[in-house]
């Protein structure tokens, strides 16, 4: 089961697409809507399916600032060489109010190892955790929010709903994420709840 789907039962007991996914929307790197080849999408309406072939994830250039009411990105960032570069073209792309929202593997939920290659994905670029920086392969996902300059409200949560914990051997038969939502302030307007740390597990078993 691809990721947006493994989170969609919870996202929809706790109102995430009510308070999240309102509007026009973009979910970058879900796959191609005309083929079903790949797509694992947050939504199947009023969203822009982004794919590789579309436009660079990093840049975003085809996309104007402020054009969506949210941005979607479930296990992009990982791919990327240059995050700090993405986040910063994710938020220009939103609009003044909307919301950025990411998933991101969490190292020791999902690799469960320190150091690259990837244990499941050789194209992943960096390994992530929510709040520590070890490089020169692990990036923190609060460092990454820091460099971009970007001044809002952040949440940060772990998501794990795995059930195979004990079997390193295993792919997680569960949510692995680092869940990150960004509110993109109203033009003008000063948001003083920066980097609102939440540490904790979902459990929807």
């Amino acid at each position: 089961m691809a990721e947006t789907a493994k989170a969609h039962e919870r996202r929809k007991a706790s109102g995430f697409y009510e308070k999240y996914i309102k509007g026009q929307g973009i979910d970058i790197g879900c796959g191609r809507i005309d083929t079903f080849d790949g797509i694992d999408t947050i939504s199947m309406t009023d969203c822009i399916h982004h794919d590789k072939d579309d436009c660079d994830a990093t840049t975003m250039d085809k996309y104007a600032d402020n054009t969506f009411d949210y941005v979607y990105a479930s296990h992009v960032l990982e791919h990327l060489d240059d995050p700090v570069t993405a986040i910063q073209n994710w938020y220009r792309i939103c609009k003044p109010g909307g919301h950025i929202i990411m998933s991101i593997p969490h190292r020791d939920l999902y690799e469960r190892k320190k150091t690259l290659p990837s244990r499941w994905n050789l194209d992943h670029r960096y390994f992530y955790l929510p709040y520590s920086c070890e490089p020169p392969h692990t990036f923190s996902v609060e460092g990454i929010l820091l460099q971009s300059g970007i001044k809002e409200y952040w949440d940060i949560e772990v998501i794990d709903t795995a059930t195979n914990k004990d079997k390193h051997e295993e792919h997680s038969n569960g949510e692995f994420s680092i869940e990150v939502i960004i509110k993109k302030n109203d033009l003008g307007k000063t948001n003083r709840n920066k980097g609102k740390r939440k540490q904790s597990s979902a459990n929807i078993g």
